[in-house]
This record gives C-alpha cells, structure tokens and sequence, in this order.
C-alpha cells in the first residue's frame, strides 16, 4: 500500500508541467526556495538554472516593498547580522571574509546590486549573495603604487550581463580607477579619477551607473566645489549630474542613496536632513524633495556628521525606513514623524541591547550568483 501510493505522488508530480512548477517557485522567496533544493535533483538543478535566476529575480522584483529586502550589519567584532524586514528580526550569519582576517581589520560594504554584496577588507575583497551564502573571491586591483585609500562601486550591465567593480584608489599624487569584470574574471585600467572623493562612502548604483559625491578638481581648472559623479558600467568615462535647483549651506555634508530604484541626494546640516529624489533619471527638474528634517523638532539627538539613509518602504509607502549604520528610523511620510529602532542582533537566542554596527546596507534577495 505504502509503495503504491509513494507511486501516485511520484506519477503526480511528473504530470505537473515543467512550466507550471517554475511559473510557481518563482514566486517563493528566496528562503523557501533553498529549502526546496532538498526535494528532488531535478529541483536543485532548477534553482541553479540561470533562467529561472533571472525569472525569480525579476518576478520579485516586482514587490514594490519591503518584503524581499533585507539589510546586512556589521559589529566591531567582524560579525554580520541579517535583518528580514518584514519581521524586523535579525541573526547571524557567516562572514565570508572572517577566515581571511582577524580583529579590527577594515571589513567595509560598498553596496549592492541584484542582492549580491559587494564586502572589502584590508586584504581581500568578495562578491557575495548573503541569502544563499555562496561568494566569489576577487584578485587585487593592480596599481602602480600601493594606494593610501580605496574606493568602490558595485554595479550590472544589462546588455553584456556582466558585474563590474571600480576601485578607485587614492595614489600620491591622482586616484587612479581599475574595473574588475565578473565575465573576464580580472581587471583592467581606465583613465584617472578627475575628482576627489573627500570619504569613504559606497557608490550608489541605479539606471547603470555608479554614482558619488565628489569635488571636482583644481587641475581642471574648476572651481572646487562638489558634484554628483556617474559611471556607466561597461564603460570606460566618468561624467556629471546636476544637483536640484537648490542653495545647499556651504557646511552641509552631501551624499548619493538609492530608494525604490530612484537616484537620491541626502543633505546633513548643523539644523536638518533633507531627501531629494530624481524622479526622471538625468533630468535636473525632477529633482524632488521628499522631506526635511529638523534635528532639534524630532528630539533624537545626531552628531552633525551624521547621515540618515534611505533603504527602502514599509506599508504601501506610507513609511520610510532610514538607517544611520547604528539605528532604524521609520518616517511616517503622513505625519512627518520619526521613530528609533535601536539595533538588537541575536546571538545564540539572546539579544545584545548594547551592541552597535559599524557598517550597514540593504540588499534584494535573490538566487544570483557570480
């Protein structure tokens, strides 16, 4: 009895078109579908298949909110938590460059795209998809000196279907930039930086390029002053967009963020933050502010230096989530509110109410590998 029915399910799923059970997997979540790697081979050779990757990845992209987006933070003792944003839980999970270092040894994340992260140290560098854990080793950029200071940008081209990262590191006397392309598996030299990056902030990728904020530099006669700096993955040039029509105080610190796929600029002043979103990619009059917060109206205090960043919305975007590396802040869009979330890994079923990151950023779960 028991074989004949151990028959019927079999026969069952065989019956179950091939079409109909990717048409279904798709639109699990990334969580589920590792699970489901268990059931049969013909499964697990499914969810490695690079058209059901793609297929997966777009039908999720889809879900214009928060519950296929989650965000990575790092603590001063080189561990990384995941946090589901939909439960607002977080573990921890494996470092992929912990065997690679030890103690305060500059492990840093420098973005994401297509929920692969890119994650450096002061000796090795990844790419690396932390929902199913699988990362890629990357060779050193080659430069003619040992740079004082490395910059990194993460992003995809669509049309050569290929990840590119861009170094940019900080030499005696220019920045010189080195592309690494997945497909080739090495890097290559382009042309120098003409700019100056004045920190160590992720590029933000959108629309195929990677952005920063930059000044511009003496050397080309320009005045120095700062400027939103693109470059297209694929390509080999930097160029520039405009700021919003707008007078920022010279003691405003800038910054590039990403927020439902749309460019944005975060201005921190000594009195508030204020979000500006680019509605319409390249466009300067679609620059559009999304709030401004005062610092003193809010009652939670920030050093100046401080930044509160996009991730992404929660409740049909009525609210915005925000982080600071150390905190979550949900803005209600409505009531122009905010509220703090402090940062509370788990560890072994306890949670650290003292803890704190030191690095943070958001990525979309996926299948994607490198």
């Amino acid at each position: 009895m028991r074989m004949e029915k151990e028959k019927e399910k079999k026969r069952a799923n065989n019956d179950l078109p091939r079409e109909i059970i990717e048409l279904i997997l798709s639109l699990f979540p990334v969580k589920s579908l590792m699970r489901f790697r268990c059931v049969s081979k013909a499964w697990y050779a499914l969810l490695d298949d690079p058209a059901f990757v793609d297929r997966h990845f777009n039908n999720q992209s889809m879900e214009r909110n928060c519950l296929n987006k989650s965000a990575i933070f790092l603590d001063p003792l080189n561990s990384i938590y995941s946090l589901d944003f939909e439960t607002l839980n977080s573990r921890v999970i494996d470092n992929p460059l912990k065997t690679w270092v030890s103690g305060m040894s500059g492990i840093s994340f420098w973005g994401s795209c297509n929920g692969l992260v890119l994650i450096t140290s002061s000796e090795n560098n990844c790419l690396w998809n932390p929902a199913t854990q699988k990362h890629k080793m990357l060779p050193t950029a080659l430069f003619e000196e040992k740079p004082v200071m490395n910059i990194y940008g993460f992003g995809y081209n669509a049309t050569l279907q290929d990840y590119e990262v861009v170094n940019i590191g900080s030499l005696s006397n220019c920045f010189e930039v080195g592309v690494y392309s997945v497909k080739r598996n090495s890097w290559r030299r382009i042309q120098d930086f003409p700019y100056g990056i004045p920190f160590r902030w992720e590029g933000a990728f959108t629309n195929g390029a990677v952005h920063w904020v930059a000044q511009r530099s003496r050397k080309n006669g320009l005045s120095l002053n700062s400027a939103i700096i693109a470059y297209d993955v694929g390509g080999e040039s930097f160029r520039e967009l405009a700021y919003p029509d707008n007078t920022f105080d010279s003691s405003c610190r800038l910054r590039v963020a990403i927020l439902d796929g749309n460019l944005c600029l975060v201005s921190s002043g000594e009195a508030s933050f204020e979000l500006w979103v680019m509605k319409e990619y390249g466009a300067r009059e679609s620059w559009t502010k999304l709030f401004i917060i005062g610092r003193l109206s809010i009652g939670i205090e920030f050093r100046t230096s401080t930044f509160l960043l996009p991730l992404c919305f929660l409740n049909k975007g009525a609210t915005l989530v925000l982080s600071n590396k150390s905190n979550l802040y949900f803005f209600e869009l409505k009531t122009q509110t905010l509220k703090r979330r402090q940062f509370a890994p788990t560890r072994d079923g306890h949670k650290y109410l003292g803890s704190y990151c030191c690095q943070a950023t958001d990525y979309s779960e996926s299948l994607v590998a490198v």
